[in-house]
């Protein structure tokens, strides 16, 4: 199987779009740029959607000397690549999130969570992922073409339940939760406006 990388995921939503595809990522070209001003955002937004479990980890927290100033006991470090909060251990125990802490009462913490996974983790259907959501973005921008953004909204719709579908084939738990096609077609529409408005 090819390795995933960041030029591959872009490529794929280039092709897609009938756009030249990149020789690296980044290098010097238009279609380059628009992919670095998307792509991190991108990353991020799709990874915290869902709890994926290739992008999950549990961490003893470290504490941090020193209480808060009231009403917890104890507070917690935030771990650096740390995006999304799943669980928290033990469940009994009211916690917080404030800045880059966690507020307890607990004097040991454990936490369930989403992290910046790298993208060589990443696998083939979740890169489809990010792929058909650059594809969205890109499709306003580099087409201008109403069919093409339509084509890559209902390309990551369908990406995105696989990927889900797949995600839980890993765990005893269902944790797939619903794609509202709905309310989501409505954010895509409204997005490829203001794209449109902003690159005309």
């Amino acid at each position: 199987m090819s390795a995933i990388t960041e030029t591959s995921i872009c490529n794929e939503a280039l092709v897609f779009l009938g756009e030249r595809p990149l020789l690296t990522f980044p290098e010097t070209s238009v279609n380059s740029d628009y992919c670095v001003t998307f792509f991190n955002r991108v990353k991020e937004s799709e990874l915290i959607k869902h709890p994926w479990n290739f992008a999950t980890d549990r961490i003893q927290l470290t504490r941090i000397s020193g209480a808060p100033v009231y009403e917890y006991a104890y507070q917690y470090q935030i771990p650096a690549n740390l995006l999304k909060i799943l669980e928290m251990y033990p469940h009994s125990l009211r916690w917080r999130r404030e800045r880059t802490s966690i507020l307890s009462d607990s004097d040991t913490m454990y936490c369930t969570y989403i992290y910046n996974v790298s993208v060589s983790a990443f696998n083939a259907m979740f890169a489809s992922v990010v792929s058909a959501r650059l594809a969205m973005l890109l499709a306003p921008i580099l087409t201008e073409r109403d069919v093409k953004f339509t084509q890559a909204v209902s390309w990551y719709q369908d990406v995105v339940k696989d990927a889900k579908q797949m995600d839980n084939y890993e765990s005893s738990i269902d944790q797939m939760d619903d794609l509202d096609v709905v309310s989501g077609r409505s954010h895509f529409v409204s997005g490829y406006q203001r794209a449109t408005i902003s690159a005309s």
